[in-house]
């Protein structure tokens, strides 16, 4: 997770080269884990700059690693996620779900994971089983902004517009933008096919959204 932070920290073209310089020193004494987490760090960098052969590179090594190391696991989620993503900048998005649905044998239970099979669905255009998937997600937990994020996208990518609008309207309640998720919900209830219920859920929404926004500019 460390590693993540230190790779994820800019995203200016010499923010990453900072962080890549970073984990070179780092190898230069690290061993085991922290090695692994070095090399991981080296491999996000690396896909960043645009360098996915070198990405695979680190990657690999990060593993080699781990699999030396006694006691420590031989793969790890966050591994999983990037190998993933190198075959996205590689071979595209095609073999990219295979490579996660593959990684999700291992993984089954990991949110990061779950995030991606949803963007490679949306991204190939699978837009109905991206809906049915991310659904079946939100049945589990209701917290994650991402997922809001990418229901949005699959609602709007369907023509589902004030079903989008709503998502978008959680998403951005769950981030603490009260007045921005009413927006939202203003705009959603102009599509006209929206059914009763959904307009009255949407109502409700709205003034929850609406009492929470005049509490917080009551309490500044």
């Amino acid at each position: 997770m460390r590693a993540k932070l230190v790779a994820f920290a800019g995203r200016e073209r010499r923010d990453q080269r900072k962080a890549a310089q970073t984990f070179e020193v780092a190898l230069r004494s690290a061993t085991g884990p922290e090695r692994a987490a070095a090399q991981y760090g080296s491999a996000v960098v690396a896909l960043a700059l645009e360098q996915p052969a070198q990405a695979a590179s680190w990657l690999a090594q990060a593993r080699e690693t781990l699999a030396r190391t006694p006691g420590a696991q031989p793969d790890h989620p966050f591994l999983a996620s990037l190998d993933t993503r190198i075959v996205l900048a590689r071979e595209g998005a095609e073999a990219a779900l295979a490579t996660l649905t593959s990684a999700a044998k291992t993984f089954p239970d990991e949110p990061e994971l779950h995030q991606l099979h949803a963007e490679l669905l949306l991204r190939l255009g699978r837009n109905e089983q991206a809906l049915a998937y991310l659904e079946d997600l939100m049945a589990l937990t209701r917290s994650d902004t991402d997922l809001w994020r990418l229901l949005a996208d699959a609602r709007a990518a369907l023509g589902q517009t004030g079903l989008a609008h709503w998502a978008t309207a959680e998403r951005y309640a769950l981030l603490g933008g009260w007045a921005a998720a009413v927006q939202q919900l203003n705009l959603a209830v102009r599509d006209s096919g929206l059914t009763y219920y959904e307009l009255s859920q949407i109502d409700a929404r709205r003034q929850h959204f609406e009492s929470e926004l005049l509490r917080e500019r009551e309490e500044r």
